[in-house]
């Protein structure tokens, strides 16, 4: 429960402790970082289909500039699309919500951040071609999915639970290959034009594992590198995160966590506990949680696999 320890923790020395609050401080740092900034001279447009025009033609200056600031390692060809639907969703994401302009600036600047991320696993990208048949396998076991229906405000909802992670056969696949699945499905949900025009909603349920459990599921350097894509450069909105079956050090660790946020992420964070009623009103009811989520497993609504092509017809 919330109130107690899970035993796992005990297990934790004060340099592990010392260790997972640095990288809670990194995350919420990334977090601040969600939607990017204005600046007082940036290039505004009203009509999107010109916003794109001019993205990408500020986007290939910078290119001829420094063929570093190139994002054309996106699997265009295997996601079946262009660097123009890139640069539309980029553009859609640059918009305020009570805004009718497009900030042309501020995506161009969220796309430096991915040609950035690039350049630094062009190596791990460049190995052979990126494709669905590669990376699926891998994202099926990561206990991720999206509820096929959308909450009372028509926004996407994703669910995490930890008991539905397939650690071992994960373990199976090396870093390299783990980081390419990350960056495919990364380019899929960005020119997944859904996804990108409407907010996003993520329930995590931790199923009252430990810190010191929870450290150990994910390879570091690949939560690293996918922390820092989700995180810095997509043109996706998550606006909120909603935490159930957390542990008494994991509600204790957030809070330091958010001394490092901005008020607008701390706004959009609440832990739950088992307190599941408030879960269900957070995201418009118990008909919200699909099957094998939600107190025991006992959810009913249908789900897809975030790693599965059919979820997103």
């Amino acid at each position: 429960m919330e109130g107690s320890k899970d035993a796992e923790d005990k297990k934790m020395s004060k340099e592990d402790k010392k260790e997972m609050q640095k990288e809670m401080k990194n995350s919420s740092k990334l977090m601040n970082e969600m939607e990017g900034k204005e600046k007082k001279d940036d290039i505004l447009v009203e009509d999107l289909e010109e916003a794109t025009t001019r993205l990408i033609a500020e986007y290939e200056r910078e290119v001829a500039k420094n063929p570093d600031r190139s994002i054309e390692r996106i699997p265009f060809e295997a996601l079946k699309t262009d660097l123009r639907h890139v640069c539309r969703n980029y553009c859609v994401w640059s918009k305020k919500k009570a805004s009718s302009k497009y900030n042309i600036s501020k995506a161009l600047r969220r796309l430096e951040k991915l040609a950035d991320w690039i350049k630094t696993y062009k190596d791990i990208l460049d190995t052979k071609p990126i494709t669905a048949e590669e990376c699926e396998p891998f994202l099926k076991l990561l206990g991720i999915f999206e509820c096929k229906v959308r909450d009372s405000q028509g926004r996407i909802v994703w669910l995490f639970a930890v008991d539905r992670i397939d650690s071992k056969t994960m373990k199976t696949y090396d870093t390299n290959t783990q980081i390419r699945a990350y960056f495919y499905n990364f380019c899929r949900i960005c020119t997944r034009d859904e996804a990108v025009a409407n907010e996003i909603v993520l329930v995590q349920q931790l199923n009252y594992k430990g810190l010191w459990y929870l450290m150990k599921i994910f390879d570091k350097k690949v939560q690293a590198a996918s922390d820092q894509l989700m995180m810095g450069c997509s043109c996706i909105k998550i606006k909120k995160f909603h935490v159930a079956e957390n542990t008494w050090l994991m509600s204790k660790l957030a809070a330091i966590m958010s001394l490092f946020m901005s008020k607008k992420m701390r706004d959009r964070m609440a832990f739950y506990g088992g307190d599941w009623d408030k879960v269900y009103d957070a995201i418009g009811g118990a008909h919200m949680v699909p099957k094998g989520f939600g107190p025991g497993g006992t959810g009913s609504t249908e789900c897809g696999f975030f790693g599965d092509d059919n979820m997103f017809a």
